[in-house]
């Protein structure tokens, strides 16, 4: 009969508080309001026994995909930098969650490092 009381005066949490985990990331995420293939559109995360990776293409033009170990800790993004290669990680400094594990927000040009257009995107997951 505690019990019972106990569980119902329980309270949700809020989906912007809901811990995040690998598992949160892996998976295919899609640019919101995209009409055109353009780079970077769609990222892939993806965990394996030594590593956690995030796969996107950098060129709609072609070959033009990486593979980058990325880290998620203390509510901030980071990925390898493959700009400036041996520098460790880049800061994601633009990256907010909309909705935790299911949708963010970023500056495009700190996913592509080659364009200089400075917009927001958002990023959708699929799965």
């Amino acid at each position: 009969m505690l019990s019972a009381i106990w569980l119902s005066c329980k309270k949700p949490v809020p989906v912007n508080e809901k811990p995040i985990y690998e598992s949160s990331f892996t998976g295919k995420w899609i640019m919101l309001n995209v009409t055109v293939p353009v780079p970077g559109d769609t990222l892939q995360f993806r965990t394996d026994s030594r590593s956690k990776l995030l796969r996107f293409n950098y060129s709609t033009q072609g070959p033009g995909s990486t593979a980058l170990i990325y880290n998620y800790e203390n509510e901030k993004f980071y990925y390898d930098d493959y700009v400036n290669p041996g520098a460790g990680f880049y800061h994601v400094s633009s990256f907010r969650w909309i909705i935790r594990g299911e949708q963010f927000r970023v500056r495009l040009n700190e996913i592509i490092r080659s364009i200089s257009s400075d917009y927001y995107v958002t990023f959708r997951k699929l799965n």
